[in-house]
């Protein structure tokens, strides 16, 4: 069978067509490339078959444009294999990025950005207008919940500081190796001041309480608390602010204590307080004998002791030191031995 045939149309001129030509032409992206023109029927008659297809005029494509088909073609292609070779997939990626990751890499970054200033930033950046309680829903999708701010001084995962406690860490393991578990232990002290007075009160709907008081007098009480991987070493509770004079002693008591537990040779793990570089700590032939050893800056969560003077366990530090066991120490210790894998590779740490 002939791939082709013949006909007429109304004017009696011949026309040929084969199998996949079309009367419209090709279609191309740039009109200037290729035009083809349809030559119309010369009679006006309005009572003419649909049926009556008008000739096609054969035109031949000038080289230029062949030229500039064949570049737009081979440019397509290579965007296609570049974006293959970058990102390893061959779909098209949606138009506008991934709006769901970046508004959540947004929020991760500004925690502290409101309902309003979320869709001021939604509408800056995508040119969306969507109203605070999308936004608020967007967020309960991400599984994102309001709550306290937890401060992180801007200098803990400064460069320098990431250095000193990778450092710490390299030389923690050291000792690790020559001394045992129960030789390591943390110190540290802590002040409160205690006020005797109601925070809360009674008042109408949009009033505020108020309550008239003298002028605010406060106890200061400081907590000297010392622990190994198994419990409690020593605690005391001091009626007033702690000085460098006082610590000295503290110190002498805590490797007494040590001393009747069993822990002959240990070694006090301390954070940088001003207090703990006390000038008469040198001084004395006894102190100035024991081995000290100070925590990176900014890097509380490496000394175990300070799980006990968080606030979910304040009330430890008043009635029930006692009851802190030994589970409760080595899981603080377990915790800080994370910290500090974290540290020998240099990670960032937020907590």
């Amino acid at each position: 069978m002939s791939n082709s045939f013949s006909g007429k149309n109304t004017n009696e001129k011949k026309y040929d067509f084969h199998v996949g030509e079309t009367p419209e032409g090709i279609e191309c992206e740039n009109d200037n490339v290729l035009k083809c023109l349809v030559e119309k029927s010369g009679t006006n008659d309005e009572n003419l078959p649909v049926t009556t297809i008008p000739t096609l005029r054969k035109q031949k494509v000038s080289i230029n444009d062949r030229k500039r088909i064949i570049e737009k073609t081979l440019e397509g292609y290579s965007i296609i294999v570049r974006r293959y070779l970058k990102t390893g997939l061959v779909f098209v990626d949606k138009r506008g990025g991934d709006r769901r990751s970046n508004s959540q890499a947004y929020v991760d970054l500004e925690c502290t950005k409101t309902l309003y200033k979320l869709a001021e930033w939604v509408k800056c950046t995508f040119n969306i207008d969507v109203s605070t309680s999308t936004i608020d829903r967007a967020l309960r999708e991400f599984h994102y919940t309001l709550k306290r701010v937890t401060l992180v001084h801007e200098r803990r995962n400064i460069l320098s500081t990431i250095e000193l406690r990778t450092n710490y860490a390299t030389s923690f393991r050291e000792l690790e190796v020559d001394n045992d578990d129960k030789n390591f232990v943390f110190l540290d002290e802590v002040g409160f001041s205690v006020v005797t007075r109601p925070s809360r009160g009674r008042n109408m709907r949009g009033e505020s309480a108020y309550l008239s008081v003298t002028a605010a007098r406060s106890r200061n009480i400081s907590v000297v608390a010392t622990m190994n991987k198994y419990g409690m070493i020593y605690y005391k509770i001091h009626e007033r602010a702690v000085n460098g004079e006082d610590f000295k002693l503290f110190i002498k008591e805590i490797n007494e204590s040590c001393q009747r537990q069993g822990i002959l040779t240990p070694i006090f793990v301390m954070d940088n307080a001003r207090i703990h570089h006390y000038r008469g700590l040198n001084d004395d032939e006894e102190i100035a004998s024991y081995r000290i050893k100070y925590l990176p800056a900014y890097s509380p969560f490496l000394n175990p002791i300070e799980n006990v003077f968080s606030p979910q366990l304040r009330i430890l530090i008043y009635e029930k030191f006692n009851e802190i066991t030994g589970e409760h120490c080595s899981s603080f210790y377990r915790k800080i031995l994370g910290y500090l894998q974290k540290s020998e590779v240099g990670q960032v740490t937020l907590e």
